[in-house]
């Protein structure tokens, strides 16, 4: 039977989790023969157990769950040696984790100014380190898309000098993609910043040298750790604590929680640019926010430059304003979106788009009628996420979701229901069904 089980129960990458920390503790310890990871034994609980308590995973219960569920599915009993063990694991997997990491920006001006060099600074941490901080601050990104994005996902235009990369729509589903942003040359400016151009281009010879076709191919971590692979979210955010150490910044506020963490680019990002004077609903449309989250991030800017800009913003209205406004009275803002560069013009004449196509499928839903009968709801196999279909008619390239993720070109799955639970629901495209199942204990 299909989606017996919630979304928030065991999910498949728990589950492989579990399996590649049950084989790397034993290569480390040299294990022979090499045991199976299953039928799980009280020893295994406990090694991966220290594994994840090593690397302050908040939710190592989740992975222990994956691997019981998995044991009783092949078969095997689930003993009471295993339960004792499952009940310590509980126990020292929660002890001392103390606040959850918050998300202060870096001092980028002063990092900017140092030499990272080619070789990952932290261990596990991306190479090109300089060419990840200069890239993940001005295209504002989270941590998690910094380590999920690959080559393919970066394009270079050496004739006009820009860099565009394609980005995910959804906070909770980082491998959506459905958007690009690009940058040009800020070479020459005389402020010593960095270049997201340049940074881009070393990156792209620096992977060229070290891992030669492999870059061709388009699968390759943009950010990989110096074996090629995938930097994972705990050496990510080991990369943000090192930078932070290397500008002399403690890693801890007086309350003794942790300073930063995985959305800190993002918060570097827009107090870079609110200090350079860039407009908050420009800011909103590079990082893709689409709320005033923007004023939280800036909050370390002058309080005279960002009282200043937030008036401008107020004056020039948000960018919610104006996409209201594009979606009912276009005709009345050719003035205005003729005073903006061609960027933010296009931006939000999509974003007007968009949000005429969701009012109608939510008037649709309001009035009892489907939008699409059936594979209304897409998941993205790669992250397990389900989205809600916005455009599914035309030619597939576009077939886009709520959110934006431009599926049609992708791998898929159509469902006429979404999955249940909320925790593989995408926040963007089922907020309010998302919501309502959080709100009723619905996991």
């Amino acid at each position: 039977m299909r989606d017996k089980r919630s979304a928030g129960d065991t999910s498949d990458y728990n589950l492989r989790t579990w399996v590649e920390y049950h084989d790397e503790w034993h290569r480390q310890e040299k294990t022979t023969p090499h045991p199976a990871a299953f039928p799980m034994q009280p020893q295994f609980v406990d090694a991966v157990g220290s594994i994840l308590k090593e690397a302050d995973y908040r939710s190592a219960y989740n992975y222990l769950n994956a691997a019981k569920r998995h044991h009783i599915k092949l078969g095997f009993k689930w003993s009471e040696a295993l339960d004792l063990a499952a009940r310590e694991y509980g126990l020292s997997t929660r002890r001392g984790l103390g606040p959850c990491r918050q998300s202060e920006p870096l001092p980028y001006e002063k990092l900017a100014a140092y030499d990272l060099g080619d070789k990952p600074i932290n261990p596990g941490g991306p190479v090109g380190p300089g060419n990840a901080l200069t890239l993940s601050t001005y295209f504002l990104v989270r941590g998690i898309e910094a380590a999920m994005a690959q080559t393919r996902d970066m394009r270079l235009d050496r004739e006009s000098k820009t860099v565009h990369w394609r980005l995910s729509v959804s906070k909770t589903d980082p491998a959506a993609l459905g958007c690009e942003r690009r940058w040009g040359c800020l070479c020459g400016d005389g402020l010593g910043l960095g270049c997201p151009y340049h940074a881009a281009s070393r990156q792209m010879e620096l992977l060229c040298e070290l891992f030669g076709e492999r870059v061709e191919q388009g699968d390759l971590p943009l950010f990989p750790n110096a074996e090629g692979y995938m930097v994972s979210n705990e050496s990510m955010e080991g990369f943000v604590d090192e930078l932070a150490k290397m500008a002399g910044v403690p890693l801890t506020l007086p309350s003794g929680a942790r300073r930063f963490g995985k959305h800190s680019f993002r918060s570097t990002g827009a107090v870079l640019l609110s200090r350079l004077g860039v407009e908050i609903y420009k800011i909103q449309l590079l990082a893709r926010w689409g709320s005033d989250v923007v004023l939280h991030y800036v909050r370390e800017s002058p309080l005279d430059s960002l009282t200043k800009q937030v008036r401008g913003a107020i004056a020039d209205k948000t960018i919610t304003d104006l996409v209201a406004k594009l979606s009912s009275e276009v005709d009345s803002l050719k003035q205005e979106l003729a005073s903006m560069d061609d960027s933010t013009a296009h931006l939000l004449r999509l974003e007007a788009e968009i949000s005429q196509l969701k009012s109608k499928q939510d008037a649709d839903e309001a009035a009892g009628e489907d939008f699409v009968e059936k594979g209304s709801y897409i998941v993205n196999p790669a992250t397990g996420k389900c989205h809600k279909a916005l455009v599914y008619t035309g030619l597939p390239k576009f077939w886009k979701t709520r959110c934006s993720w431009q599926f049609g070109l992708t791998h898929y799955e159509p469902r006429d229901t979404p999955l249940d639970g909320y925790k593989r629901l995408c926040d963007t495209c089922l907020h309010a069904l998302r919501l309502s199942r959080k709100e009723k204990g619905v996991n």
